[in-house]
């Protein structure tokens, strides 16, 4: 069949579906719905937008289709009873070994998290579901009490999935006790979001330098020579490094007198970036 014929049949199924839903109602088409029914459903939803009923019908009716969850967490005029009732259906959905259709459940999720009609009772819940860029989008919602929020820190701060510690350690409600044990993960972007994390505290970040700095892992090494943070001794051990003594020499805390014998390097590049931190801290005290 051509795709005209297609596209024909589709848009004659849309219209016979749409004529059913506007004769009788919401809950008239049954699961599992077609593209062309789904479109119907989806575009009847937008003409009787400021009916929350009928939203919540909805909600409670299609509790396999997706793609009408997702429309539906998508209306801005989504009452709260409809939004939690979509959160349960993707949650059960959740259950099955083989989830359909993952990603836009997860899409769904995330639109719930940041409607401005979510219940707080279903951020809290979303804290605990299994898809963690769920927890991640719930956990940024501001609306999300203070003690749920200290709560999933602490689980993500010891969680097995590196996603999950990484955002911990780059969250402003990370504790100080909690940050300064992701400063030493296992995995670089958990220790690198810690070591940029402003509230980390000043000591710990310090003493994790210093053991970056004589690492076996030339990223840990990298990192300590680009932090602002890392003591000058430590800096000088790796400006004899070939592998980051260019990151040195572009550090805004080398000290004046390590750049100026960086500028002198056999290396091009650690020169010119030697010669280039040194021009603009001359041109800053002008």
């Amino acid at each position: 069949m051509r795709l005209e014929q297609i596209q024909a049949v589709e848009e004659t199924e849309k219209a016979k579906a749409l004529a059913e839903l506007r004769s009788n109602g919401i809950a008239s088409l049954s699961e599992p719905l077609t593209g062309p029914q789904t479109a119907a459903v989806n575009s009847y939803l937008d003409n009787v937008s400021q009916n929350t009923l009928e939203l919540e019908n909805a909600s409670r009716h299609y509790r396999t289709s997706v793609h009408v969850m997702k429309h539906l967490s998508e209306m801005r005029e989504c009452p709260s009873q409809a939004l939690e009732i979509v959160y349960d259906n993707v949650v059960e959905l959740q259950k099955d070994p083989q989830i359909p259709d993952a990603g836009n459940l997860s899409e769904v999720l995330y639109n719930v998290a940041w409607h401005p009609n979510v219940p707080v009772s279903v951020l809290v819940r979303m804290l605990d579901n299994p898809d963690w860029r769920a927890q991640r989008a719930a956990a940024a919602n501001p609306r999300v009490p203070k003690e749920a929020t200290t709560a999933y820190l602490e689980k993500a701060t010891a969680s097995r999935s590196f996603s999950e510690r990484e955002h911990a350690a780059g969250s402003a409600d990370a504790t100080a006790e909690e940050l300064g044990q992701m400063l030493g993960d296992e995995n670089f972007r958990v220790r690198e979001a810690a070591a940029a994390n402003p509230n980390t505290p000043k000591l710990p970040k310090i003493a994790n330098l210093r053991k970056a700095a004589v690492s076996d892992r030339l990223w840990d090494r990298i990192q300590a020579a680009r932090s602002a943070d890392c003591p000058p001794e430590e800096l000088k051990k790796l400006s004899l490094d070939p592998a980051t003594a260019k990151y040195v020499a572009s550090n805004p805390a080398t000290p004046t007198e390590l750049l100026q014998t960086l500028a002198d390097s056999d290396d091009p590049e650690t020169c010119r970036r030697a010669v280039a931190n040194l021009t603009k801290r001359q041109q800053t005290k002008q």
